[in-house]
């Protein structure tokens, strides 16, 4: 990146990032009357306010939607929208369509805004997500590269089984936020990720939102809002023909049931617009008692919920939850671009009562406040690339967004139901060993003070997962707690193994006070491999092992200590095995 005489110095706006990246400096020279003709301005002050409210808004909906998600395919009535209650919010920090967002952005800082969709689908996969599809169908880990680990399944390929889902489409906020007024940023970003796990709608449903978070920044008018979207999305594609639809029953002056009713009737239960197997179906395809993960119909829903809510922070987002279905990742859209519009400070407090601020998302090291500031670093290196400029205007750093990068074309129309051949991309054998080897690294999948998941411990009476405990776990929600009595006691994961091989374990390690603690690996029925021994503090520290598995093709991986004094613990986090 060039640089200017003058830098900013971003260490206040980086505090809490656990990572600092060549992002941090960035040229802030002063803007002429020039550099800002035919432009549209955005204060970095205002769009750090700005990506903050649009986070809170996307908290407040998937937690005020969660607890009827998947309820209904029918329109809920007013009476069936929950309560919303000052600690509703605290369910956001456990929610897949917030901790997506959050952890795509956290490996674009991490790994560069350019870094590949290949790339990005092993840091992804790593991660061990409870629900995406990328995870759950297994298909990175079978070898699929992206855009083929996308491609739709039965093609001549066991790829995704549900291409036109709203894997990304319901986490694509960052791209957006990324990209104000630059929709083709956002298209690219959306493409990028969505490529791991979705095709045709899939991605086009996935651009249409991203688009929406784009226009957001300069416009209080949601249906500008929604014709930018559009914009972004094929003629063709059936996200826009849906949505079309949606627009012209609701021009028709026809009630929210009643087009809700259409919808269904429509794009739901008629095999001539819905040909995907949904899970959980029945004979019909799914299309009665399937879940509706269909990226079309959660863009629709978006839509009513933005049209029959009028704009308006709150009954838009009631209206997008009475839409059923997939009503957290719906809300959680609407809420993020409509909290955009408005701004921190014009959220209603009831909404943001219930914020820690120094909670960790779920799979991630960040808090909001490290989400704010790495989207404040990224933004700026992001409008550059994209012929912007950054720098000090009327005595304030400002974004500068030339009009004549507001447009998008949008890409190549193509269909699931019939896709285009496609260039078979693989992973290669040395990026295999890089994916993850272990169920559960960071006991992100706990929902008891037990150990389960793999993991198991000499002493149970000693070893409780915490969760929620603010600030308190590397990573995320959740961490092992390992209590001292006098014995060694300890906990392991159990793991394969190619025999004869050469693997390193890693752990983040905290302990209550100076403590000596040990990794080990044994074989599967406890035979002892290697052991290490290590210094540690209070303070969170990765410990490693390398080690030959020599003829066993099954182990255990472990961490313990052992102290006299009752009072001290262990804190353990993030696992990570992997193939030298």
């Amino acid at each position: 990146m060039k640089k200017s005489l003058f830098l900013l110095l971003l260490g206040g706006l980086l505090m809490g990032c656990q990572n600092v990246s060549s992002t941090s400096e960035l040229s802030v020279s002063g803007l002429s009357e020039d550099d800002v003709k035919e432009a549209r301005l955005l204060k970095i002050s205002d769009y750090q306010d700005k990506v903050r409210a649009s986070y809170i808004g996307q908290m407040v909906g998937v937690s005020w939607g969660y607890p009827v998600e998947f309820h209904s395919h029918s329109a809920l009535s007013n009476s069936q929208v929950p309560t919303f209650m000052n600690t509703t919010i605290l369910e956001a920090y456990n929610q897949d369509d917030i901790y997506l967002s959050v952890t795509a952005l956290e490996e674009l800082y991490n790994n560069g805004l350019d870094v590949s969709s290949r790339d990005l689908g092993i840091l992804m996969y790593n991660r061990d997500f409870e629900y995406w599809n990328g995870s759950n169908n297994d298909v990175l880990i079978r070898g699929y590269a992206p855009p083929l680990a996308g491609y739709p399944f039965g093609f001549g390929y066991l790829t995704a089984r549900f291409p036109e889902g709203n894997s990304y489409q319901c986490g694509i906020s960052f791209a957006g936020l990324l990209s104000p007024g630059i929709p083709q940023s956002s298209n690219e970003l959306a493409n990028r990720f969505a490529s791991m796990t979705d095709y045709g709608d899939g991605i086009y449903g996935t651009q249409f939102v991203a688009a929406m978070y784009a226009e957001s920044f300069f416009t209080s008018d949601y249906n500008v809002i929604i014709q930018k979207g559009l914009e972004a999305v094929p003629q063709e594609a059936l996200v826009r023909l849906a949505i079309n639809d949606v627009l012209t029953w609701y021009n028709q002056g026809l009630a929210f049931e009643n087009a809700h009713s259409l919808f269904m009737d429509k794009y739901w239960y008629d095999e001539t617009y819905n040909w995907i197997n949904w899970p959980y179906g029945g004979a019909d395809g799914g299309r009665t008692t399937g879940i509706n993960l269909d990226a079309k119909s959660c863009a629709a829903f978006m839509v009513m919920g933005m049209l029959y809510g009028q704009g308006d922070f709150e009954e838009s987002i009631k209206y997008t939850i009475r839409g059923a279905n997939d009503t957290d990742s719906n809300a959680a859209s609407v809420g993020g671009i409509l909290a955009n519009i408005l701004g921190t400070k014009n959220i209603p407090i009831k909404y943001k009562a219930g914020l820690r601020g120094e909670q960790k998302f779920k799979y991630s090291t960040y808090t909001l406040d490290d989400v704010v500031n790495s989207l404040t670093s990224l933004v700026k290196e992001n409008v550059l690339k994209y012929g912007g400029k950054a720098g000090i205007y009327q005595g304030e750093e400002t974004l500068v967004i030339p009009n004549s990068i507001g447009t998008v074309v949008a890409d190549h129309y193509q269909c699931s139901k019939n896709p285009e051949p496609i260039e078979e991309t693989y992973y290669t054998d040395a990026e295999m060993l890089k994916f993850r080897k272990v169920t559960d690294p960071g006991f992100e999948r706990h929902n008891s003070k037990s150990l389960g998941n793999d993991w198991k411990t000499n002493n149970n009476s000693k070893v409780e997962v915490e969760t929620y405990v603010e600030n308190q776990a590397h990573t995320g929600l959740s961490n092992a707690k390992i209590k001292a009595d006098g014995n060694f006691n300890y906990i392991y994961n159990t793991a394969n193994a190619s025999r004869n091989t050469i693997y390193e374990i890693s752990f983040y390690l905290k302990g209550s006070t100076d403590l000596t603690i040990k990794l080990f690996a044994n074989s599967s029925f406890g035979k002892l491999i290697k052991e290490e021994t290590f210094e540690i503090s209070n303070q969170w520290i990765k410990v490693s092992m390398s080690f030959n598995s020599m003829g066993y093709d099954s182990l255990q991986l472990g961490v313990g200590f052992t102290s006299d004094n009752n009072q001290d613990f262990l804190r353990v986090d993030e696992l990570v095995y992997i193939q030298k």
